[in-house]
């Protein structure tokens, strides 16, 4: 704190700017302008003979936030491209939001709206034509590069026009033609290697699959087709080199049928790693991906981090994992509740009201799970019996991680606060109305400890405030019941690993090397 607020905080506001010479009607003034007090208090420090009319006039630091900011979900989705793509994009989502605010009329504002959730909708497709095509981005408009990129996407379709596929070699039949459901016999999955097969799939399967070759010869991409019993193709999967899904698309990059989904389910689950299928998928980033058009709310993240705790997988088998670390999870929360507010209430801090109130514990029961290597969130009396039966080994890494910051978040928001933005309406005492000392340090620290409460208070009301004390209050909750250590021993863990760091670092020291020949060379 520094020495201007601990005059304020010793004298009181009133009594500040009486000392400065402020009539009672320009302290009255000053007391009634809320959040904006401090800047009028420090204006009159500056100059004490400012006039309440001139105080009226004084400009206050405009919040400088505007419809042109990107958004949460824009973000996320110009996340996987590199530039100078990533910025093509986030200046021409910027254009299209800003001719839909400034549109007056309702009837155009839907249909910019529209524009540009197509626009949206189109990017992996317009990221193919760029990526392949290489055209110079900045003589394409959004429109135009909707249009070239379902121009070229026909033609690059049409290379395998005329084509037959290769005869299919056994291996390169990844499963089938018998199926664990005899529905299914006579299908198989198949890998796609090879110029002309790629070609031959992209044609059939109306999409830009023949222009992977080179991805598919280094091995950054696999590609699988889902054939019928005639060789034909019904759904085209890309996979990473690490065998991670990046798309499984339909004919015309549609959503392939559910049955389509349950065979590919099967292949998946029957095989195991066999499948060269990275079989977990990230909760959050397919959140993002499911939340193009508009932001996810804190109900839509905690359903998300559910499927976790629930051991969920998805309709193709794959089991929900969280690749980030709690702390982000509880970042993503915390942020996720800021904008819920401020699209309801408008672009101002709130109280800690809403869904937000209720998701504390949800990177909580994460942190455990992480920290206690458990498959899901116990279910029932049964698995909590269990469960209290395993031994709790571990070094609690990711509660130490969410408790940081909680801690971190707290003393955020207590460095924010303002003595002069609200009126507490504490009175501190003036040394010079009290004959004994001893008497107004006690007022004096009575004063302060009322005004500490009223701070506490103020925190706890505010979205990171109370968010971040709930995850502790959960915290102690589970000390207290024995399922994590006490403070105690999270610290003794935490001074031991900083010890265990610092003994490391010296060990290394680089070897001098025959002392007498070091003298020799110097």
């Amino acid at each position: 704190m520094n020495w201007y607020k601990k005059i304020i905080i010793a004298q009181g506001v009133d009594q500040f700017l009486a000392n400065l010479g402020a009539t009672p009607d320009i302290i009255q003034y000053i007391k009634t302008q809320g959040p904006n007090m401090q800047y009028l208090v420090n204006e009159f420090r500056k100059n004490p003979k400012i006039t309440r009319e001139q105080l009226e006039a004084f400009q206050f630091p405009q919040k400088k936030e505007g419809p042109y900011k990107p958004t949460m979900q824009e973000l996320s989705i110009v996340l996987p491209y590199p530039e100078p793509f990533k910025t093509w994009l986030l200046l021409n989502m910027k254009d299209i939001r800003k001719r839909e605010y400034h549109t007056p009329n309702d009837v155009e504002k839907s249909q910019i709206h529209n524009f540009y959730t197509s626009f949206i909708e189109q990017i992996p497709l317009i990221w193919d034509w760029y990526r392949f095509a290489h055209p110079d981005l900045s003589g394409f408009s959004p429109q135009q590069a909707m249009e070239a990129q379902q121009e070229w996407h026909e033609a690059t379709a049409g290379r395998g026009t005329g084509k037959m596929y290769e005869k299919t070699k056994p291996e390169l039949v990844m499963y089938g033609p018998n199926w664990q459901n005899p529905k299914f016999n006579g299908w198989t999955v198949q890998k796609v290697v090879g110029e002309n097969d790629l070609q031959v799939e992209g044609d059939r399967m109306s999409h830009c699959v023949g222009e992977y070759c080179e991805d598919v010869e280094k091995g950054n991409s696999v590609i699988y087709s889902l054939r019928d019993p005639k060789n034909n193709p019904k759904v085209t999967i890309e996979t990473d080199r690490n065998g991670k899904i990046v798309q499984i698309q339909g004919n015309s990059n549609s959503e392939p049928e559910q049955i389509y989904k349950d065979m590919i389910k099967e292949w998946i689950s029957t095989k195991g790693e066999e499948s060269g299928i990275d079989r977990r998928v990230n909760t959050m980033e397919q959140l993002e991906e499911s939340h193009y058009y508009q932001s996810p709310d804190v109900k839509d993240v905690t359903k998300a981090i559910d499927r976790i705790l629930q051991g969920d997988t998805n309709e193709y088998g794959l089991k929900y994992i969280l690749d980030e670390g709690v702390s982000d999870v509880a970042e993503r929360l915390l942020e996720t509740g800021k904008n819920g507010q401020k699209a309801y209430y408008g672009n101002r801090d709130k109280d800690y009201t809403g869904d937000i109130t209720d998701a504390s514990t949800y990177p909580v029961y994460l942190a455990m799970m992480e920290d206690l290597k458990m498959d899901h969130w116990p279910h029932d009396h049964k698995e909590w019996n269990e469960f209290r039966k395993m031994p709790k080994k571990s070094d609690w890494k990711n509660i130490r991680e969410l408790q940081k910051w909680a801690w971190d978040t707290l003393d955020d928001i207590i460095e924010k606060i303002d003595v002069y933005s609200y009126d507490t309406g504490v009175d501190f005492p003036n040394e010079e109305d009290y004959e004994d000392p001893a008497e107004f340090e006690k007022a004096l620290e009575q004063a302060e400890n009322y005004e500490a409460e009223v701070h506490d208070e103020w925190i706890k009301n505010t979205i990171e405030g109370g968010f971040s004390k709930d995850i502790l209050d959960d915290i102690n909750k589970y000390m207290k019941e024995g399922w994590i250590p006490s403070m105690e021993e999270l610290h003794a863990i935490t001074e031991s690993e900083q010890a265990a760091a610092v003994n490391k670092a010296f060990s290394k020291k680089p070897a001098m090397g025959n002392p007498t020949n070091w003298y020799k060379k110097c």
